[in-house]
């Protein structure tokens, strides 16, 4: 693929309609003996002015979403003229033409189908020998054209759009645009060679839906408790004193019950004590009479009904989410005993069903990574080394790349299988002892841990540590390496 005067020209905003037209006239040139494939460049005028002639109107959120997503091309025509080898300006590139007419929310399936045999069977029907489609994963927009395109049997790279990027900045282009956008991924796609992209199977995928899920049900339950902070600072700051956790389910119901400090104060403590808060337990009647004394005399008792309502909302919220964040967790643990490579992970102390959930779906299988490194440098645990001339650093911290949210949420499971395993402990141990800093010694026992986890993905056997530290390789098995790294 290419960025040839064609490719800039033609990468404009056009639909599936302009596309096919520009197509259809690609096709009769052809016949016409007007085009040649690989070289010929006799319509490219008339092209470029079909292109031009079909532009449509500025992009929607949607077209903005996907910036320069799509690049489609034919692959570059080896040619023999002079001995000559291919060049990028042979290709004929179609590039965010495209996005109106494949990637809108309201194309749907038969309009991305439409487009697909339009934009990519002429390429085909002029003579180019495969179609390889670059795309930007570029928010969610590129999944469903990604997966029509793929049932069509077409080759697809995914690219992180932090490649395309930093290769457009090589070019010191000082204007961004979606021609110019469509152009470099052209360019990149050319110059680099991009492998096809297989993306996860089903249960990973699901698993990756799940997991996000989780952490968007996460994040609206711990806003709801910053929420639930501010209102009782105002209206029962003495509240906190006896219940320190207002995430808890004992907070939200005496909140649901008594939302200020007024209404705390006119309870009788015998009926406060009564209340059960988790199905089993009662608050007790000490905890009772504390928060009846304290409201009676707290600073807070000024705050009206607007006060208790947002209280009584927000503690509905919070047990509604409480418990749509117990049964997502218990969906992702039934989804992965269906997985078996999720099941071998947790074999590893220190792992349980929603660390293995989240590896999953970030990484799908490990062991398509072409190394251990590969894999830890996906995830960001891998020295960032910097030096120049005379500048030189003792320590090498790890470079600002890689998964971060997969490294935070492997953080607190890499805590625990230090305390738990005794492979990982003994090698942390001995990096404390050689005088390394426990920061250190913990980032570079995450990366053992998840080269651990690529030699279970690797051999598909469970992870097996005596009481020494050594690996133990299970009956028959024999030629399969030890899991231990």
């Amino acid at each position: 693929m290419g960025g040839g005067p064609l490719a800039r020209s033609v990468c404009h905003e056009i639909g599936v309609g302009g596309l096919a037209r520009i197509a259809q006239r690609a096709v009769d040139a052809q016949q016409a003996g007007e085009l040649r494939v690989g070289r010929g460049r006799a319509v490219e005028e008339d092209l470029a002015d079909g292109a031009h002639t079909v532009r449509g109107q500025h992009h929607d959120n949607v077209e903005e979403a996907i910036g320069a997503a799509l690049v489609i091309g034919g692959r570059v025509q080896e040619h023999d003229r002079a001995g000559g080898a291919a060049s990028a300006e042979d290709d004929l590139v179609l590039g965010d033409g495209l996005v109106e007419g494949l990637g809108s929310a309201g194309a749907g399936r038969a309009g991305i189908e439409a487009g697909a045999r339009t934009g990519v069977g002429a390429w085909r029907d002029i003579g180019a020998a495969g179609v390889l489609i670059v795309m930007e994963a570029t928010g969610h927009y590129w999944k469903n054209l990604f997966a029509v395109l793929t049932a069509a049997g077409h080759e697809i790279a995914l690219l992180n759009p932090l490649i395309a990027r930093r290769f457009q900045e090589a070019s010191l282009e000082r204007t961004k645009t979606d021609a110019i956008d469509a152009t470099g991924l052209a360019r990149l796609a050319f110059e680099k060679r991009p492998a096809p992209t297989h993306l996860h199977d089903e249960v990973a995928e699901a698993l990756r839906e799940l997991v996000r899920h989780r952490d968007r049900l996460r994040q609206d339950f711990d806003d709801r408790v910053r929420q639930l902070h501010r209102l009782v600072d105002l209206c029962f700051p003495e509240f906190t004193r006896y219940v320190r956790g207002l995430d808890s389910m004992l907070a939200t119901c005496l909140l649901a019950e008594y939302p200020t400090a007024h209404a705390f104060a006119r309870a009788t403590p015998r009926r406060l004590a009564k209340l059960r808060y988790d199905g089993r337990h009662f608050v007790g009647a000490e905890l009772a009479q504390s928060l009846v004394d304290a409201a009676r005399r707290s600073v807070g008792q000024h705050h009206g009904p607007a006060y208790k309502l947002q209280a009584q909302h927000i503690c509905q919220d919070l047990d509604l989410w409480r418990r749509r964040l117990v049964q997502t967790e218990h969906d992702i643990e039934n989804l992965l005993d269906t997985h078996v490579l999720g099941k071998l992970i947790t074999s590893i102390d220190g792992i349980g069903s929603q660390t293995a959930a989240r590896i999953i779906a970030a990484a799908g299988d490990p062991s398509h990574f072409k190394s251990a490194g590969a894999f830890a440098a996906y995830v960001g645990v891998v020295p960032g080394l910097r030096q120049s001339g005379k500048q030189t650093s003792a320590r090498a911290g790890i470079g600002p790349l890689g998964n971060a949210r997969l490294r935070r949420a492997l953080w607190m499971p890499m805590l625990t299988a230090v305390r738990r395993n005794a492979w990982l402990r003994a090698f942390y141990l001995r990096l404390r002892d050689a005088g390394k800093p426990p920061k250190l010694a913990l980032i570079a026992a995450m990366r053992k841990l998840l080269h651990a986890i690529y030699s279970v993905a690797k051999h598909r056997r469970p992870f097996v540590v005596t009481e020494q530290g050594r690996a133990v390789e299970p009956p028959n098995s024999a030629t399969a390496r030890p899991c231990a790294a």
